[in-house]
């Protein structure tokens, strides 16, 4: 259960087909890039197995050399026969090219609360942990830049993309405290349900 409000906003914001201001109407499978992401409040469904079992919010707004992205939700399941709850709250500083500056996560999940922070410097990335009264401080060696999740479905969209193309980035795990390197690809383009605007459509990341 641990970790996974944060992995299902990571996954639903990937597996959602996202519609973009300005693409192309061509028909053609490629895209005009965003200059930035849409200063907005979003709201995003959680389902398993065609159930709905919670919701995620996503605000993103403008600092002076960047964006702040904020994002909170719920999940409830079942679990063997036993329900599980679990409610985040997450804080992003990133750079106007979306690279982690720092963070700060909040989980609680049946009630047992965590709290992750952190900071990005040139080469690590330096993380502190509360849990249970206890403090843990962790410095993590990177190389090159880190995004945070809820930036992996922006990040191809301010770039020049194309059905068929993928990139290859590194994002931190707030829950496993850990970089990763994950893939993302592009799958093409199709019209959005509920309108005949042209929208982009991304793989969910993958682990490499």
């Amino acid at each position: 259960m641990r970790g996974f409000l944060s992995k299902c906003s990571m996954l639903l914001l990937l597996l959602v087909i996202l519609l973009v201001a300005g693409v192309s109407q061509s028909g053609a499978a490629s895209f005009n890039k965003l200059d930035k992401p849409s200063l907005s409040e979003r709201w995003f469904g959680i389902y398993v197995d065609s159930e709905r079992v919670g919701f995620y919010r996503q605000t993103i707004s403008e600092t002076s050399d960047g964006y702040r992205i904020e994002g909170d939700g719920s999940v409830r399941v079942k679990v063997m026969g036993f329900s599980r709850e679990a409610t985040s709250r997450e804080i992003y500083l990133v750079a106007k090219n979306l690279t982690l500056r720092s963070f700060n996560v909040e989980q609680t999940v049946n009630g047992a609360l965590s709290h992750v922070s952190g900071k990005v410097t040139d080469t690590t990335l330096r993380v502190k942990t509360e849990t249970n009264g206890s403090v843990t401080d962790k410095l993590i060696k990177i190389r090159g830049d880190v995004y945070p999740g809820p930036a992996l479905n922006l990040y191809p969209l301010m770039r020049p993309i194309a059905a068929g193309k993928f990139y290859i980035i590194q994002t931190f795990d707030p829950e496993e405290i850990k970089v990763k390197d994950v893939k993302i690809s592009v799958l093409g383009e199709e019209k959005s349900p509920r309108s005949e605007e042209h929208t982009s459509e991304l793989q969910s990341p993958c682990n490499l």
